[in-house]
């Protein structure tokens, strides 16, 4: 199925999410000629929402997103509600393009064939997917890849709650947010923190069930 955004002066884009994703895209965006942020969805309440994006950009309504948007770029990083965002700006022909590979490794099968559906190269999964075709074109000069892998700079296989703290002041995110973005060793290793610290982590699917 091919897609083709309506020629505008401006693309219109709307947003799913109003967290730290969401919002360092927001940031990004002001700086791109020919894409303009339309509507920026949330779940949040609008009147609790404070030093964010213009007030008449944010709303509630899925509809509402999908009506002033050419392309959808969905980055809540909640899988169901991905699905749900996902599934309906498909249902209106929209592209999409996500910034949550959580939702891809659960549901995105289930979207196949649906309509364009894609993981923003930015991002860690999409960025690895890149170089895996990269790759495979330069296997042409003799280059077999063995690992496609990845290394953040605040990977730790044993981490403290006071390395965790030190990587969140240093990114300037919450420590919950730095705890989640470590790999499943990391998260799991976190079992080692108090329960009260423990049940303050940011959800992540490694550490599910």
């Amino acid at each position: 199925m091919t897609h083709v955004i309506p020629l505008r002066p401006q693309i219109r884009v709307g947003i799913s999410g109003t967290g730290f994703i969401g919002r360092g895209l927001l940031t990004a965006m002001q700086h791109q000629t020919g894409l303009t942020v339309y509507r920026i969805l949330t779940r949040r309440p609008l009147d609790g929402l404070r030093g964010g994006p213009e007030r008449e950009l944010v709303t509630n309504s899925i509809t509402e997103l999908i009506a002033h948007s050419d392309v959808v770029v969905e980055c809540s990083g909640d899988v169901a509600h991905a699905t749900e965002v996902v599934s309906e700006a498909l249902d209106a022909q929209l592209p999409v393009v996500t910034m949550n590979s959580e939702f891809h490794v659960t549901v995105g099968s289930w979207f196949a064939n649906r309509g364009v559906l894609t993981e923003a190269a930015g991002d860690q999964p999409g960025a690895l997917a890149e170089l895996a075709e990269q790759a495979e074109q330069a296997t042409a000069m003799g280059f077999r890849p063995l690992v496609y892998g990845n290394l953040k700079r605040f990977q730790d296989n044993r981490p403290s709650e006071q390395s965790m703290q030190y990587w969140a002041k240093r990114q300037g995110i919450s420590i919950e947010q730095v705890t989640a973005f470590t790999t499943e060793q990391n998260c799991r290793s976190n079992r080692r923190l108090s329960p009260m610290q423990w049940e303050r982590r940011w959800p992540c699917p490694a550490c599910w069930g």
